[in-house]
């Protein structure tokens, strides 16, 4: 499971990347599947190589299977153009959260007024629905223990 943005260095293709899912991962199963690549765990007949930044930032670079890089990649190479790749994402990805994080924050206060004034409404219609059938011959109302 790839941690933030991540992507797959396909040999002699490059980087591609899919969209982040709701918690901000951007999932390597994702982009092989839709590739149509086939994993392979052999470090000399994998055709790629997943790699991800944690935090959405360059520093955070690595690539995810350190341990069984193979060995057609250029390292430095792929390390260039990954983070070419997340110099551009990043804050197009920053600008989104700016903007959905303030969508949130107005529905949220629309939403808590809006359920306010549902359960003001809601609590009256109850009490004068209950106090007109009381009045009724047949109505049992619930007991209270004092």
């Amino acid at each position: 499971m790839c941690n933030g943005f991540g992507g797959i260095y396909v040999k002699d293709l490059g980087f591609f990347f899919s969209e982040p899912n709701k918690n901000g991962d951007c999932s390597h199963s994702t982009i092989i599947k839709r590739m149509g690549l086939k994993e392979n765990n052999s470090a000399y007949l994998r055709s790629f190589v997943r790699i991800e930044f944690a935090d959405w930032t360059e520093t955070s670079f690595r690539f995810d299977e350190e341990e069984t890089l193979p060995g057609w990649l250029d390292q430095e190479e792929a390390r260039e153009i990954a983070i070419k790749l997340i110099l551009r994402v990043a804050p197009t990805y920053a600008e989104y959260h700016k903007i959905a994080d303030q969508a949130w924050a107005e529905y949220r206060k629309i939403k808590d007024q809006a359920w306010a004034e549902y359960r003001k409404i809601k609590d009256q219609a109850e009490a004068e629905f209950l106090s007109t059938i009381s009045k009724i011959d047949g109505y049992v109302c619930e007991v209270t223990e004092p």
